[in-house]
């Protein structure tokens, strides 16, 4: 996991702000680092993850396919925030991201169960 943030960090830092790829790695950073937080708990690998995937959902356009799937993982990175440290602002940005989750998505999409859990 270790090595794996780590070459994640370096290619978010090596790639241009306007390379198209660049929101994909802040988001694969971001889940990785809520993956280590899961296993470690430390509270600044959550912090990262939410700047990272919020960093990278605002840089999506508005109407993208993976725009839900974004947003979702935003919402989950909130949600263990606020159960980590009962904040409500958490758990109200949590549930306002993934109601935009499920308005991205449309009645066939497989994802509309992970936006609406």
């Amino acid at each position: 996991m270790e090595d794996c943030i780590l070459n994640l960090q370096k290619a978010v830092q090596l790639t241009d702000d306007g390379h198209p790829y660049k929101p994909i790695y802040l988001g694969h950073l971001g889940l990785s680092q809520r993956t280590r937080f899961d296993h470690l708990g430390q509270l600044t690998d959550l912090e990262d993850s939410i700047f990272k995937l919020a960093t990278k959902q605002f840089s999506l356009p508005r109407q993208g396919s993976n725009k839900a799937t974004y947003l979702a993982n935003l919402g989950i990175s909130q949600q263990a925030r606020f159960k980590r440290l009962g904040e409500l602002i958490d758990i109200e940005d949590c549930i306002s991201n993934l109601h935009r989750a499920v308005q991205f998505t449309n009645g066939g999409r497989p994802d509309n169960a992970a936006c609406l859990r």
